[in-house]
């Protein structure tokens, strides 16, 4: 027979209630009670049923989190923040884009339906029909958007919208106020929809009274490949910009390879400056400037929305806009 709660407390002469609070996670109990029950439920063997949990309370004590394959490093990033956030709740990454291009999800099960007490949506813009149900959401709901991208979810819809215009003015200003050619590196859809990376470039090197110069690099391919080698066939073609924004962290690290196979060092002949405030960056050598997320506050923010909202379904939305903040480092 699997051992109960009620084993546990008749074991270590606590209340079942006691019990219960220490292997759920919820309430407060002091140190040597924490203590006294988890050793009793390791000596008893003791395993959560989470099925049945689910059925007697309703809730599944799981958070989903909703992300797009297509940027995953900072995906990864916000995941593993909200995953020392959110506990007692364990959190389960829900990888699709929409219910026709699905990774890890079948048509007949949409994110709709997915067995979690509320959904965090990384950068997923407009919401298909299938998660509405009577003109609301099927469950608790925070979105996550940026100004770089033209959608917007609903005004019913909690929302955090993530300003990386701010940081982006403060990092192509430096650029321009310290090197003369300033490229700008983006993936090739970047331009198409005006994303606000390209349009900060833009007004800071037309108020500069200086050219354009733009590096594109196709969507849908590996990234760090693709960009390295986009890089190289400019340089080759039109010589080495003085310096490089680029439209992420990774395509500043690909660069960065590119640059160094051509010769050229970084920052003395080119100056790299990425965006996302990526761990990976900090530790490059040379270490590389970014426009950095404030990944701490995101993730904090948006667990206290999604609490709130699971607690309270009829409450008034929720809004919150955080800025990125540029860090310069060594590769600027």
């Amino acid at each position: 027979m699997p051992v109960t709660q009620k084993d546990i407390a008749r074991y270590t002469g606590l209340s079942r209630s006691t019990v219960a609070q220490v292997l759920t996670g919820l309430g407060h109990q002091a140190p040597e009670t924490l203590e006294k029950v988890l050793n009793a439920a390791r000596e008893l063997g003791y395993r959560p049923n989470s099925l049945a949990r689910a059925l007697v309370t309703g809730k599944t004590q799981t958070i989903g989190f909703w992300y797009s394959p297509f940027i995953n490093p900072v995906s990864m990033h916000l995941i593993n923040g909200l995953d020392k956030q959110i506990l007692p709740y364990k959190l389960s990454p829900i990888n699709v884009w929409n219910r026709e291009r699905s990774l890890s999800l079948p048509d007949e099960f949409p994110v709709a339906e997915w067995p979690v007490d509320g959904i965090i949506a990384h950068n997923i813009g407009h919401l298909p029909d299938w998660m509405w149900h009577e003109g609301r959401l099927n469950k608790p709901f925070v979105s996550l958007v940026y100004d770089a991208f033209p959608y917007r979810p609903g005004p019913e819809i909690d929302t955090i919208l993530i300003q990386i215009r701010p940081g982006c003015q403060t990092a192509v200003e430096h650029l321009v106020k310290t090197r003369k050619r300033v490229a700008l590196l983006c993936i090739e859809s970047m331009p198409l929809y005006g994303d606000v990376r390209v349009q900060v470039y833009e007004k800071a090197m037309q108020a500069a009274g200086r050219p354009l110069e733009t590096i594109l690099t196709p969507l849908g391919q590996p990234l760090r490949l693709s960009t390295k080698q986009a890089v190289t066939a400019h340089v080759k073609a039109h010589g080495c910009p003085d310096a490089i924004f680029c439209g992420n962290d990774e395509q500043a690290i690909a660069a960065h390879g590119a640059l160094q196979e051509l010769g050229f060092r970084v920052p003395q002949d080119v100056a790299l400056v990425g965006n996302d405030g990526l761990e990976e960056a900090a530790y490059h050598v040379p270490s590389l400037s970014t426009v950095a997320l404030p990944i701490e506050e995101i993730v904090s923010v948006a667990w206290k929305f999604l609490q709130k909202r699971i607690t309270r379904p009829d409450a008034p939305r929720q809004y919150a806009e955080l800025k990125t903040s540029f860090l310069p480092r060594d590769s600027s």
